[in-house]
Order: C-alpha cells, then structure tokens, then sequence
C-alpha cells in the first residue's frame, strides 16, 4: 500500500529511515522522537543542547548507535506479532517524513499507520529490547512518560485520535498499548517545541546543563584542535576550582563511608538498616569472576531503595 493520505499532514519524503535524506528533511524541524528530551522528560540519550547543535548542523546525525539499529531491525517482527494479535487492523509502513500542515516545524516519523476500513486510525509505535521498569499492564495505557511524548507528538503532527505502541520487553513478552490523543498535552509540547525551534533559528543555544549528552555533544563540537588560549571569567574559574575541590572531598568521605561499612560488615555480605539493605558486598578475582570471601577483590555497592507511597 502507498502512503495513506493524511489530512493534516503531508509526505516530506518517503526516504528509508537514517538515510541523508530523511535526515535532512528531519532538521527543517522538532521530530518526535526529540520532544521528550526537549522537555526535559527523558535525557538518557538527548539533551536541549546536543539537539540544538544538530539542527544547526554543527553535529553530525545520529546513526551509528547499536540500538536506533537493532530497532529498525527488529520493527517488521513486532509489527507483525501486533496485527496477529489485533484481526482486522491493517498495519502499512510510516515510512518517512511526515510534516503538519498547519505548522511546518512540527514533524514525525511513525514506524507505521493502523488503517480501519481503508481510512488511517492511528499510528503504531514499536519499541524493541526495552526493559519492564515504567510499563504498565498489557492492554493499558501506561507507558513511560518519554514514549507517551513521542505518541502525543505524533498524533498532533497527524491529526490523528490514537496511538498504539506495541513493546517487545526483555526480549520475551509482547504487551499492547493504547494511548488517545490529549490536546491538553500536546499544547503544552507544541509550546515547548516552538519556544525551543526559535532558539535553532535565532542561534540562542538552550542554557546548558550537567547532562551526559551535552557533554559529548560540546566535546564533538569543539574538539580543542587550536593551540590557543582563551581567557575565562573570575567567576568561572572559581566556578570550576570549588567543584574540583567539592569532588575530591566527596570522594574522600565516600571512600571513608565504604571503609566504615566494609568493617563493620567483617566477612558478612549485606549492610542493613531499618530493616533494609543498605549496601551489598561483591567478591571478585582479578578475572572479573565472583569468587568465595576472602580470595579476591572485594567491592561495595548501593542498594536503591523503592519509594514508599502513603
């Protein structure tokens, strides 16, 4: 089937996905897959500043990363374990570049379109090798909060009233997903989208922040290649020799802490407290492999603790 007509939409390109040019029509504007780490709702892999330096073309496109690989890999299996599970729903690739009608700057990508009676009913995300933390029941509507971004951006981009989202989890289970379109919601991602791609388009990089992904992005972007100098600020130096010295003083009183418990402890293996573990002892040999007490390297970690409602 060719691509389905979208109202509110139109076909930017039709290009395979990572491609030059579906990624050159992906930098006219904010793409769903980038809102969530706009907002601030998911920074594990993005951050306002590694995205803005993207869409000004001062950073290469993403498309090296094992994992955008293994997903596009794996989509026609979890397409197809969907439309097994959901007869009658006809499932036609979102192969592209979509574009809003209404607001250029506004675009999408969907893994592909759930057609009900020869009309688009809704788009099918597909989400493989996720782990369970933040999914919900199979059947429900809840899924992790930069998903529900990503769907939400993608039905105001389409004007479409549904998402499904279909997850492959720990390589094992496939749970089912159905997310309505929430205008509410979506305002408030335009919003933040739009304040966002006038920055792009003023040069007014976003503030920057402690996020691991603007770090790689400063250190692709500048690679210190000048034998040069620049003069910083007083206020900046100081800035940077407290927080080296701020970091050297809590290693030492982390460091002291893990010598404490590890006394404590003897040769026992967890630290407890309030009834709770607090720390777990780990005994390795210098492979790397655990070993019984006493013969090997010994290591502390943390035990997160599970946040308590009331």
């Amino acid at each position: 089937m060719s691509a389905p007509e979208i109202a509110a939409a139109v076909l930017l390109t039709d290009a395979e996905p990572h491609t030059p040019e579906w990624h050159q029509a992906r930098a006219g504007g904010i793409g769903a897959s980038e809102i969530a780490a706009i907002a601030g709702l998911h920074t594990t892999w993005d951050s306002p500043t590694s995205i803005y330096h993207r869409k000004r073309g001062e950073l290469p496109a993403k498309d090296d990363e094992m994992r955008l690989r293994f997903g596009t890999f794996a989509e026609p299996f979890i397409a197809g374990e969907w439309a097994r599970a959901h007869p009658g729903h006809e499932v036609v690739s979102g192969r592209g570049v979509w574009v809003s009608r209404e607001r250029p700057w506004q675009r999408a990508s969907p893994d592909r379109f759930v057609v009900l009676g020869g009309e688009v009913a809704g788009v099918l995300e597909l989400k493989a090798g996720s782990r369970h933390d933040g999914w919900g029941e199979d059947g429900s509507d809840d899924i992790p909060v930069h998903y529900r971004a990503q769907v939400q951006w993608q039905m105001d981009v389409l004007g479409v009233p549904l998402a499904h989202v279909a997850a492959y989890l720990d390589g094992r289970e496939l749970r089912c997903y159905t997310i309505d379109y929430d205008p509410a919601d979506a305002k408030l991602l335009r919003d933040i989208g739009w304040e966002f791609w006038q920055r792009v388009l003023d040069g007014d990089p976003p503030p920057l922040d402690a996020l691991p992904a603007t770090t790689r992005a400063l250190k692709a972007r500048w690679t210190g290649a000048e034998d040069a100098e620049v003069q910083v600020p007083a206020t900046m130096a100081r800035q940077y020799r407290a927080a080296l010295a701020a970091e050297r003083r809590a290693a030492e009183r982390k460091t002291l802490a893990v010598n404490r418990l590890l006394e404590r402890l003897g040769d026992a293996r967890y630290a407890v407290h309030d009834g709770q573990r607090l720390a777990v002892r780990s005994v390795y040999d210098r492979k790397g492999y655990t070993v019984r007490p006493k013969t090997g390297i010994v290591s502390l970690r943390p035990v997160e603790q599970k946040e308590t409602s009331e």
